[in-house]
């Protein structure tokens, strides 16, 4: 199977809704996400640094029959043993090939990149997307320079990319017609007062809303 063929049998949502530490201790984090998931178009990622690895393992198998994606952030045992739909790598993680060979054919695995030319790297290399950003300042990269919409045209280039940082539901358009597959967030999700609301108006920039 050629790696064309193989990356169309994997699932990429649209809507990528990215947590940290403080995000998996809102209450109550597994009805929100399980409210979210009843979308196919939407992942829930799983990611902390200081959020133990049981509580991810945990939090993935509760979500990982759920109609969208469940995705576990750098670690490849977890997504594994989950059955979670997909596994995401940080920029220096775990290579494309080693991952997949942890966690099979069947799990869709994406990366964090920053520049147009890692995106080409990283897609060629046999990642099914990236996540392209900063695109917009974001308080969770305070400092970071900024891509801006032009960034995303350059990646889209090479495969599906999902734009990240500083995205909420007006930027989401700007990111459809700039050429993204889809939109990533934390704050922007979570911190609304009404995450499902916001995630389908993101949706509606990509004229997905089913």
């Amino acid at each position: 199977m050629d790696q064309q063929t193989a990356r169309a049998r994997h699932v990429v949502p649209r809507i990528h809704a990215v947590t940290n530490d403080a995000v998996l201790k809102l209450a109550p984090f597994e009805k929100t996400a399980s409210d979210l998931l009843e979308n196919n178009q939407v992942a829930v990622h799983i990611r902390g640094r200081s959020t133990s690895a049981d509580r991810k393992s945990s939090l993935a198998k509760f979500l990982a029959n759920e109609a969208g994606g469940v995705f576990v952030n750098d670690r490849a045992d977890i997504a594994a043993a989950s059955q979670a739909r997909g596994l995401h790598l940080p920029e220096k993680g775990l290579p494309t090939t080693a991952a997949r060979s942890l966690v099979g054919d069947r799990t869709t695995i994406g990366r964090s990149v920053h520049s147009p030319e890692e995106a080409e790297v990283a897609l060629n290399d046999g990642a099914d997307y990236v996540f392209l950003g900063p695109i917009w300042e974001t308080p969770t990269h305070p400092g970071a320079q900024c891509l801006g919409r032009k960034a995303i045209a350059a990646a889209a280039r090479f495969g599906k990319v999902i734009a990240i940082g500083g995205i909420d539901a007006e930027k989401s358009k700007i990111c459809a017609e700039s050429g993204a597959f889809g939109v990533a967030a934390i704050s922007g999700i979570w911190r609304h007062s009404d995450p499902g609301g916001v995630v389908d108006e993101m949706l509606l920039s990509f004229q997905i809303n089913d």
